[in-house]
């Protein structure tokens, strides 16, 4: 894969993904660019991240997650609390209806690792502040 991890260098991403697999295949393409990463398996759990007090600063996120809260209703939450927060929405139902907050991405799975990263760092990229 060829690809400038240097553009996500330094990120604190949190990876909201209920399957196992998948969840660590993300985290271990963005430890290459030296980002870290929290991770949850509910929304729940990731909410509790989003709410408290750590630093965080982009959102991948599952759609269709375990439990009674959705992708969508994390990344709304988190955006209530963090509202400048980049996020990549993910899902493998393409025929996904929801309410996509602003400036986000959607991506249907499977998707290549190369296509969520570069997404990452585009939206991330606009959101970084300036040095």
């Amino acid at each position: 894969m060829d690809f400038n991890y240097g553009r996500l260098r330094g990120l604190t991403v949190l990876i909201v993904e209920d399957d196992w697999l998948l969840r660590q295949e993300i985290f271990e393409e963005l430890t290459k660019a030296d980002c870290f990463i929290l991770e949850a398996s509910t929304g729940e759990y990731a909410v509790t991240l989003l709410e408290g007090d750590r630093r965080i600063d982009f959102l991948i996120t599952d759609i269709e997650l375990a439990g009674p809260m959705t992708g969508w209703e994390v990344a709304e939450r988190g955006r209530a609390h963090r509202p400048d927060i980049p996020i990549v929405y993910t899902s493998g139902n393409t025929n996904t209806a929801g309410h996509q907050v602003s400036g986000s991405r959607l991506l249907n799975k499977p998707c290549a690792m190369i296509n969520l990263l570069k997404h990452c760092a585009e939206i991330g990229q606009s959101s970084r502040p300036l040095n």
